[in-house]
């Protein structure tokens, strides 16, 4: 964690409900913490380390696996300060860990976020769900202690700027399946103006532009042909034809299954995370298939803004990380 947030307390003690008699490591840069005391966890706070070509949480990292004795554990997991995790999440991590890595993925609840992100949130659970797309959100992960090559890692995150791509690599590179559980979906702390929500997402979706390309070029292929579709579809509205009026039809059915497919998203993660109101956001799914194309070619470029601090996301040759398939982090049939 960077500064103590407002969740932080909350975070804790959910952990402490959700893996009772686990050790939980802090590790904080900035504001040293005030951490609730909870009698279910065996709790380390410990400040991140000074550590040449490491940067911002990819420090925090470095330090907490240089400094812990992880051959005590069977699974590690990485934790991001801002979830509320539930009763089943941690469970729903170490089940589907098969293979020595699983995932989680983040919800936003309309009523903490702006309606965007709580879409786009929704929207981008495709990409956790297809085997092929699968990446690793560092911000709740699992581990076992026999894939977490820690030297590897410690190598990885050297120069780099995004710890989940590592993850993801490392998996590609072992030619392992990305575990994942619907049940592992958490919801994430909101964040509360939209300027800040598409700022968020812009930096989510330029690292898949630097380390995925593959993918980024996919989504605005799809993005591009739904736009071009509904443009046709309105114009044939205005200027009626009978092969015009069966395309603005097929337009319209499309929009609608799509809306009918994010509407099954949103109620299992309605359901995962306990909040009525992402049940309900279904009904905006045009915004999020029309917004993205321009959301995305916003996306191309290497920098970002991390929590204040501006970064240039180095490319995957400059950190020395290889994919099997080649073309960035792109997955292997298995």
């Amino acid at each position: 964690m960077k500064d103590p947030g407002w969740g932080l307390g909350e975070l804790v003690e959910k952990l402490g409900e959700a893996s009772p008699g686990s050790h939980l490591a802090i590790v904080y840069e900035g504001v040293r913490p005030e951490i609730p005391n909870i009698d279910r966890l065996d709790i380390t706070l410990m400040e991140a380390e000074e550590l040449e070509g490491y940067l911002g949480k990819n420090r925090n990292l470095a330090t907490a696996l240089r400094n812990l004795d992880l051959d005590r554990y069977r699974y590690i997991v990485f934790i991001d300060d801002d979830i509320i995790p539930h009763a089943k999440w941690i469970g729903a991590l170490i089940q589907s860990c098969r293979e020595g890595v699983s995932t989680g993925y983040r919800v936003y609840s309309p009523r903490e976020a702006p309606l965007l992100l709580s879409l786009w949130s929704i929207y981008s659970l495709d990409t956790m769900l297809s085997r092929d797309t699968r990446i690793v959100w560092g911000g709740s992960a699992c581990f076992t202690r026999d894939f977490l090559d820690v030297d590897r890692l410690l190598q990885m995150w050297r120069g780099a700027v995004s710890d989940d791509v590592a993850y993801t690599y490392l998996a590609r590179e072992r030619g392992i399946e990305i575990g994942f559980n619907l049940y592992s979906l958490v919801r994430n702390i909101g964040i509360e103006r939209l300027r800040d929500a598409i700022s968020f997402i812009i930096r989510q979706q330029r690292i898949v532009y630097v380390y995925s390309r593959w993918l980024w070029r996919r989504g605005v292929a799809y993005h591009g042909y739904v736009w071009l579709a509904t443009l046709t579809g309105i114009y044939n509205i205005l200027f009626p034809s009978i092969l015009g009026l069966l395309e603005a039809v097929l337009t319209l059915i499309l929009h609608l299954l799509y809306m009918f497919r994010l509407r099954s998203r949103c109620l299992v993660a309605s359901k995962v995370v306990r909040d009525g109101s992402v049940a309900r956001i279904w009904i905006y799914a045009p915004l999020i298939l029309l917004i993205q194309l321009p959301l995305l070619l916003l996306s191309r470029g290497r920098d970002i803004i991390w929590r204040g601090t501006r970064y240039t996301l180095p490319s995957p040759e400059e950190l020395g990380y290889v994919s099997p398939s080649g073309g960035g982090c792109r997955p292997r049939r298995i």
